[in-house]
């Protein structure tokens, strides 16, 4: 699970949640090995159940999918630019 940064609730309309499955999935989709099997988007925050291979390691999986789905996802929500304007992150540490 991870959380949107100060648990706002930035994935509230349900066509940004849409976006985010579909931005994660892709990511995913690139990562040798790594399965996606669940994924539940909630306004401020993602469960996911993941299949990784013991050749990676689980932090560096989770860094991939929050760095890249960002970028992703900022890109396709512009009104994300204003929410966190002091900060080039979506999701909390």
């Amino acid at each position: 699970m991870f959380v949107t940064k100060y648990r706002h609730r930035a994935l509230n309309p349900a066509k940004f949640r849409i976006e985010t499955e579909k931005a994660i999935k892709e990511i995913i989709g690139r990562i040798v090995g790594v399965e996606l099997i669940e994924i539940n988007i909630q306004p401020e925050h993602v469960h996911m159940v993941v299949v990784i291979p013991p050749k990676y390691a689980v932090s560096k999986v989770v860094e991939i999918i929050k760095s890249r789905s960002t970028k992703i996802i900022r890109d396709k929500i512009e009104w994300l630019d204003k929410l966190y304007y002091d900060t080039p992150s979506l999701w909390s540490i």
